[in-house]
């Protein structure tokens, strides 16, 4: 099971992230929280997440510094560094990441492309026509 730490000076899109994610199903526990960059560099150090979902802009020290921090970190952890905007844009990259392994989450994940892919061929076709 997958440990993630959600880090996110606004409660609301922190929460609307934890509770409008269905965890078990994609294989992590319930996400730690942190809504400082202070508080995610400690947890990170403290719970080694598999996972983290890091605002940028945060009180105290921001995401950047905190992602630093993790980088010196004792060697053995991997961090990769993905920029996104959006608690829409980070569920999306959490739900691929998780997808790797969950066959039925990429049947999900291609169906919305491609569900996506076919909203804008329609627009565009409309713009031609139009």
């Amino acid at each position: 099971m997958f440990k993630v730490l959600i880090a996110e000076d606004e409660p609301l899109i922190r929460k609307g992230i934890i509770y409008c994610t269905d965890w078990a199903r994609l294989n992590c526990g319930i996400p730690l929280e942190a809504s400082n960059g202070e508080e995610a560099a400690e947890m990170i150090r403290q719970h080694r997440p598999d996972i983290v979902l890091l605002d940028v802009n945060m009180p105290l020290m921001d995401g950047l510094d905190a992602l630093l921090s993790t980088v010196q970190m004792p060697s053995g952890m991997p961090v990769a560094t993905v920029a996104i905007d959006g608690a829409a844009n980070a569920a999306l990259l959490a739900a691929q990441i998780l997808a790797v392994e969950d066959a039925e989450l990429t049947a999900k994940l291609r169906a919305m492309r491609q569900k996506q892919h076919d909203a804008v061929v329609e627009k565009d076709r409309k713009l031609v026509i139009d």
